[in-house]
């Protein structure tokens, strides 16, 4: 049964629970698409990891040029919990006073709830970020810019910024920071833009009364040159590659606004210069759950050519794929579009092999001692195991893939590369996996941040490096005037070649 439709603070029915030894409550927690989620804990207290610090164990750590602090990293404790006994009753009143109504209403707008907010969220990031490694980042100067910048910023809004430019520093693709309630605020026209040939470029239009056309070079928007828009939103997009950035931009920052408002666009079309207006109406949500991208692209699932199939990753639900597997298969040969982010399960890969394989190597940190410093190690029991599946698949097979892949995504494609499951044609996808770290901060503010260390087969970094295709394709402004995906021309040529 879907606990989505159950009530909260039960257990989910119809759930076939084999281990009695956790707790399955369903909750309130606003997700992508519901507000629910089952919330899953050990009954049982104990020490999470083989090591870790030893009573009388401490760290002594310098706050400021002259002042240091002193803290214990382990406590002994008796039955009722550590040593000395605290006061139940100042406690008892304490957290009372917590829980009352004047606590659970601040608003960033508050100079002190911002300050709070900033040093905790920077707390987290300083003890568990896993790639600090890769980069030289001058973790104090920022901390003390950040500090300064949010005590004199006017409300929470800046606060938003603020948050996000510390994000950027951990050139993370995952990393940001968002209003719990405002994660679709914004509206859109009905088109999506890319970039190519140096140019920002109507890729796909979606209703016919927009007066835009596939193709049209976009010279400003309201006004404002579209470079400048560019330069402006991707300051506070985090990234790991220059190609999750761009895709970020290309996903609505040139064309955000209030719902029902008017936007201007100044295009080229055919050497000509045009004004053309429309209006905002769809949440971004709303076109990419409908399944529309930049491109043209077939049906989910559909049949090109005789003998040769395309199938959509990013559309597909796993029983749609499962239905297909024996007639996909017996082709002459398949392509899988991984341009974004699949919603599937990936046993199909199975299919595509005669051997066991293995996803990339995934190493939650093991943290015992603060600033990320002798790491009790990784834990790395849950990498994925997958044996052969039949039928196997006898034709040729190609991956289509882009920057917009990111993640589980590339999760996916990670295990193509390092079995050879296919030819990957496209771009460098975003260099992003692992599992997120989720703060919430006071406010009413969450931050997000790549909590896992993902490792290629090879132990090289993924991050930052991502999955680079053995055939690069750029789109061209001719091909995209022309409807066409040139990403999925070249699939064809390889095999029909």
């Amino acid at each position: 049964g879907k606990f989505q439709n159950q009530e909260t603070g039960n257990t989910p029915v119809d759930w076939n629970i084999v281990n009695s030894d956790y707790i399955y409550e369903i909750i309130k927690f606003d997700t992508f698409d519901n507000d629910k989620a089952c919330f899953i804990q050990s009954k049982y207290i104990k020490q999470p990891f083989e090591k870790y610090p030893l009573p009388g164990e401490f760290i002594n750590k310098p706050i400021s040029r002259t002042l240091s602090c002193i803290v214990p990293l382990a406590l002994y404790s008796g039955s009722k919990g550590t040593l000395p006994e605290p006061d139940n009753v100042n406690l008892k009143n304490l957290l009372k006073e917590l829980s009352s109504e004047k606590y659970n209403n601040f608003s960033a707008d508050n100079k002190f709830v911002r300050l709070a907010g900033i040093t905790k969220l920077w707390n987290v990031i300083q003890h568990s970020y896993p790639y600090f490694e890769l980069y030289e980042i001058d973790r104090e100067s920022i901390l003390e810019e950040t500090i300064n910048n949010v005590f004199h910023c006017k409300d929470s809004e800046e606060f938003l910024n603020y948050l996000q430019l510390i994000t950027v520093k951990l050139k993370d693709g995952h990393a940001g920071a968002y209003f719990e309630k405002d994660n679709f605020k914004y509206y859109y026209p009905p088109v999506f833009l890319d970039y190519t040939e140096g140019k920002y470029v109507v890729s796909r239009v979606l209703m016919e009364d927009t007066g835009l056309l596939e193709g049209d070079i976009i010279t400003e928007i309201d006004g404002r040159n579209v470079y400048e828009i560019a330069e402006t939103e991707s300051k506070f997009i985090s990234s790991a590659t220059e190609g999750w950035r761009l895709n970020r931009i290309l996903g609505g920052k040139h064309t955000k606004g209030e719902k029902d408002s008017v936007i201007k666009f100044d295009i080229i079309r055919t050497g000509r210069k045009i004004n053309i207006e429309t209006i905002r109406k769809y949440k971004f949500n709303e076109l990419t759950e409908k399944g529309y991208y930049r491109e043209n692209r077939p049906e989910k699932i559909s049949e090109l050519k005789p003998g040769i199939f395309y199938a959509d990753l990013t559309r597909l639900k796993t029983e749609e794929l499962d239905e297909k597997i024996p007639v996909l298969a017996e082709a002459k040969g398949v392509i899988f579009d991984v341009r974004g982010y699949p919603r599937l399960s990936p046993d199909f890969l199975s299919h595509l092999t005669t051997e066991k394989i293995y996803s990339a190597k995934w190493n939650v940190p093991q943290i015992i001692y603060p600033d990320f410093e002798n790491i009790a190690g990784y834990d790395t029991a849950h990498r994925w195991e997958m044996e052969p599946l039949k039928p196997e698949f006898k034709g040729k097979i190609v991956f289509m893939t882009n920057a917009g892949a990111i993640s589980y995504a590339e999760s996916i494609m990670g295990i193509v590369e390092a079995y050879k499951l296919g030819i990957v044609v496209g771009s460098q996808t975003a260099g992003t996996n692992g599992n997120i770290n989720t703060v919430k901060l006071p406010g009413g503010l969450n931050a997000v941040f790549t909590g896992m260390k993902v490792l290629k087969h090879d132990n090289t970094p993924h991050h930052g490096v991502g999955i680079h295709p053995d055939i690069p394709v750029k789109r061209t402004i001719k091909g995209i005037t022309e409807k066409r995906d040139e990403f999925l021309e070249i699939a064809l040529e390889i095999l029909e070649n």
